[in-house]
């Protein structure tokens, strides 16, 4: 067999976040747990690792819940879990947002908590580093290895998850330009056309 990598990927970094309204939602002190109700974000683990010390009174734990639903008793159980640790700091998103509302409540975060095993809530991630987030992944997840290879700079989730840990203006900056870099128009062209050639 003779087969051959092609990086490839859906979207610019233009695409994504082209709206001019999205230049400025880069303030807010919010955490955003997992992408979807998908029982792979392993939500229960992070609820159960976060140290309420470790969070803002005014801190909302965003829990996106409203799609790639297989288990309406497992996404009960998060939300149960969740209003238990964190009373109403705890927000699970149980309806389906828009992109640009979706966005908004991404940026409005300062720490981003992807803990899956394999490469999902990849918009999240970008988002995190579009907006100069921090960004915790699990690293048995390929995109942890994949980013770190780009010479980003991401949090890894072990036993303990250490939400005071953040990274310096200068690694959030880093990584905002690696990733406008590298997912840009042109190089996403590219792909594309190394991909039919």
């Amino acid at each position: 067999m003779n087969a051959r990598y092609l990086e490839f990927n859906i979207g610019s970094h233009e695409q994504v976040f082209s709206n001019d309204s999205y230049k400025n939602m880069n303030i807010g002190k919010n955490i955003l747990i997992g992408n979807s109700a998908d029982p792979a974000n392993n939500h229960l683990d992070i609820i159960e690792m976060i140290d309420p010390a470790h969070i803002d009174q005014c801190c909302k734990i965003y829990c996106p819940l409203s799609y790639a639903i297989t288990n309406i008793n497992y996404v009960e159980h998060v939300i149960n879990e969740g209003n238990s640790k964190f009373g109403s700091n705890f927000v699970p998103l149980n309806k389906y947002l828009n992109k640009k509302d979706y966005t908004e409540i991404v940026a409005s975060c300062d720490v981003v908590v992807l803990n899956q095993h394999r490469s999902q809530g990849i918009l999240s991630a970008f988002a995190a580093f579009y907006f100069r987030k921090t960004l915790f992944l699990n690293r048995k997840n390929p995109f942890y290895d994949y980013v770190i290879n780009l010479g980003m700079n991401v949090f890894t989730i072990d036993s303990d998850l250490n939400l005071k840990d953040r990274l310096s203006e200068k690694q959030l900056d880093e990584n905002s330009k690696i990733y406008r870099d590298h997912f840009n128009e042109k190089k996403v062209f590219l792909k594309y056309k190394n991909l039919v050639n």
